[in-house]
C-alpha cells in the first residue's frame, strides 16, 4: 500500500421519515487495492455509532425527530484511514398525510 485512501465525497442523501440513506463516491488510494472498507459514523446528543462496511451506501433507521445528527465517512486500507467527508442534518417531524375518505353517502335534503 502506498498510503491511505483519498477523501470520499458524500453524495445527495435521501430522507424518508426517520431514516436517511447516504451514498458516497469511492475513494482512491493504493493504485492496486484502493480502499478496503469504509468507516461510517453517526453521532448525536444520544451517542455515537460506528460501523465498518465494504459497500458505498448505508441507511440509518430509527432517527429521532428534532435531533441534530452528524455523519462522517472515511475510506480505510492497510496503510490507514483516509480523510473523512462529513455532513450535518436535523430530523424534522413529518406531517401525517390524511387518510382517504371512505363510506360517503349522498343524501338529498328537501326543505319543504
Amino acid at each position: 500500500y502506498t498510503g491511505p485512501p483519498s477523501t470520499v465525497t458524500i453524495l445527495n442523501p435521501s430522507f424518508v421519515l426517520c431514516t436517511t440513506t447516504i451514498t458516497w463516491s469511492p475513494s482512491n488510494g493504493d493504485p492496486v487495492c484502493g480502499p478496503v472498507s469504509y468507516n461510517v459514523m453517526i453521532s448525536s446528543s444520544d451517542g455515537v455509532m460506528m460501523i465498518n462496511i465494504t459497500n458505498t451506501s448505508y441507511s440509518f433507521t430509527g432517527l429521532t425527530p428534532g435531533t441534530d445528527y452528524t455523519i462522517s465517512v472515511a475510506g480505510m486500507n492497510m496503510a490507514g484511514v483516509g480523510e473523512s467527508d462529513m455532513m450535518m442534518f436535523r430530523v424534522t417531524m413529518a406531517e401525517a398525510v390524511p387518510s382517504a375518505v371512505t363510506n360517503l353517502r349522498n343524501t338529498t335534503y328537501n326543505s319543504q
